[in-house]
């Protein structure tokens, strides 16, 4: 074990530094506390942002349900089979209205106007925003199969 190490020089004197007094002109009097003085009110927060819709998209409730009668007469002389698609605006109610044909393969057999014919029989769920029904377009291929 090592002996403890002793200092044996004293500490130094203290320094005194001369400080000159402040002139009675310079000197500026403590009178009390400062006297806080309010500012204008913070800005208002700004408002919250607008929370998003609830969008839900038509569905069928009660899909068209096509018979061997929807089958183009021209199509099944010939024996060929095709689909069509059809575009429509479904209503509030969720009736399809208003459908058009977009595409027929092949063109020319009847399809398109049979496609039609079949769609605006179904019923759907309207388009709903927030909760409240709104006319939606939609888009739908029938395919036509020979059996």
């Amino acid at each position: 074990m090592r002996e403890p190490v002793v200092n044996t020089q004293a500490p130094p004197p203290p320094v005194t530094l001369p400080i000159e007094p402040t002139k009675k002109e310079d000197r500026v009097e403590y009178t009390g506390p400062p006297v806080i003085v309010p500012g204008p009110p913070p800005p208002p927060a700004p408002p919250a942002p607008p929370r998003p819709s609830v969008i839900t998209n038509p569905q069928w409730a009660r899909p068209p349900r096509p018979t061997e009668r929807d089958f183009p007469q021209r199509a099944l002389d010939r024996g060929v089979g095709g689909s069509a698609t059809v575009e429509c605006t479904v209503t509030p109610s969720g009736k399809p209205e208003g459908c058009r044909v977009v595409s027929e393969e092949p063109s020319g057999m009847g399809f398109g106007a049979a496609a039609v014919r079949i769609v605006q029989r179904g019923q759907l769920s309207p388009r709903t925003v927030d909760g409240a029904a709104t006319n939606a377009k939609f888009v739908v291929r029938v395919p036509f199969n020979l059996d």
